[in-house]
């Protein structure tokens, strides 16, 4: 493309003897008033709700299956603005139907992502997936990073630790305890979720 590029930046009509000589030596423009912030909000939500979809539908190896899924708004400018593009998010998620809803609990056994503090995506798993088997696949999660948190906080909790561990390992700790919490949390969300619709 740089090729492609400098070309066409050479054949630029109102080209004046100050102009600079190549486009990599080129500023890049500071003032765009073609550029539309509020249409790039709007994108970039949409792309981070897609790209939670696919990550649920990678977790559950949903290849084939196209699944419907409820993304969940707490505010309804957000909801209304991205019904705008449920056709679009369809097409790049490889899901059946995107419901866009506001504040509504979607139906039992979907597997749950959080998108932003404002937004919610639910996949709905129920008559997709065997409940049975990730139920028990759910569990088998939970029972790991129990053990892993169990593991850390005892580790944390040692009668020296703050003068012994260095403040670098006790930062990452601190941090690894959340994301495990924060994940186990979630688990439990599901596992409730698809008992829920057993």
């Amino acid at each position: 493309m740089p090729y492609v590029s400098e070309e066409l930046f050479q054949r630029l009509p109102r080209r004046t003897e100050n102009s600079l000589p190549s486009i990599c030596v080129t500023p890049y423009p500071e003032e765009l008033p073609w550029r539309d912030t509020n249409l790039e909000d709007e994108m970039n939500l949409l792309q981070s709700i897609v790209k939670t979809i696919r990550s649920i539908r990678q977790e559950y190896n949903l290849t084939r299956a196209k699944p419907e899924v409820y993304v969940v708004f707490s505010e309804q400018s957000l909801a209304t603005v991205i019904s705008k593009y449920t056709e679009t998010a369809c097409t790049l998620s490889s899901s059946e139907r995107i419901h866009v809803v506001c504040e509504e609990k979607p139906p039992q056994g979907c597997a749950v992502a959080t998108v932003s503090d404002k937004c919610e995506v639910h996949v709905l798993l129920k008559g997709v997936v065997d409940v049975a088997k990730e139920i028990t696949k759910l569990e088998g999660k939970q029972e790991k990073l129990n053990g892993q948190l169990g593991k850390l906080r005892e580790a944390m909790e040692i009668a020296d630790y703050a003068t012994k561990v260095p403040e670098n390992v006790q930062q990452q700790n601190t941090e690894k305890l959340k994301q495990l919490e924060t994940e186990l949390g979630k688990i439990q969300k599901a596992i409730a979720s698809f008992k829920m619709a057993e």
